[in-house]
């Protein structure tokens, strides 16, 4: 899926990320904007502050870490036309609480740079 995307995946592009589960941080819904100049996230919800998440490749490096022995249980939903995950939902310890981690990626969008 990662291929998919840097082979496929525009340079520039707009969404909207829900991080979701747990009790941590950088809960809420986020409008990104990536583009060659950097990226912005803006909180879209009351409750929207904070997230170290904003990017797709941030979103890829996430499921690396968790993939990487750090959680027990790790999810994730693919964009079949342009491989970036859709859902992301990790799960450190099975028998916890509120140490789990969801993401969902919605209207991705490309983007013209500016220039």
């Amino acid at each position: 899926a990662r291929a998919l995307w840097e082979d496929l995946g525009p340079s520039a592009y707009s969404l909207n990320l829900v991080s979701a589960c747990g009790e941590r941080s950088g809960l809420g819904t986020y409008h990104v904007t990536v583009t060659p100049e950097g990226t912005t996230a803006e909180g879209t919800t009351r409750w929207s502050f904070g997230t170290d998440v904003h990017t797709i490749p941030d979103l890829f490096e996430f499921i690396d870490d968790a993939d990487s022995g750090a959680a027990q249980l790790v999810d994730v939903t693919y964009n079949s036309n342009l491989g970036y995950p859709e859902t992301i939902s990790v799960d450190y310890m099975v028998d916890a609480i509120d140490d789990e981690v969801c993401y969902t990626v919605k209207r991705l969008r490309p983007t013209v740079p500016t220039e």
